[in-house]
């Protein structure tokens, strides 16, 4: 499973960078959220959302629900170590 931003960024075919200049941060900001180092507020995921044209309480939900899914397979992994 993808970050939402990561999906939503490759359906638009643009690169990090280039992501990161339609949002008006950098493309390591992207990359941060896209691999999770960085969990933007709600304020900052509703500006992602309306930039790209969609509902920002079902993009907070789903990024929600990847942050939970990759919570789960993180413990699983650990579990079996």
């Amino acid at each position: 499973m993808e970050h939402p931003l990561k999906e939503i960024r490759l359906v638009k075919k643009l690169t990090q960078s280039q992501c990161g200049r339609v949002l008006n941060v950098s493309g390591q900001i992207v990359s941060q959220i896209e691999n999770g180092s960085y969990n933007p507020g709600n304020e900052i995921l509703t500006k992602i959302a309306l930039t790209f044209g969609l509902d920002p309480g079902d993009f907070i939900k789903s990024v929600e629900q990847y942050l939970v899914s990759r919570r789960r397979a993180l413990k699983k992994q650990i579990a079996s170590s």
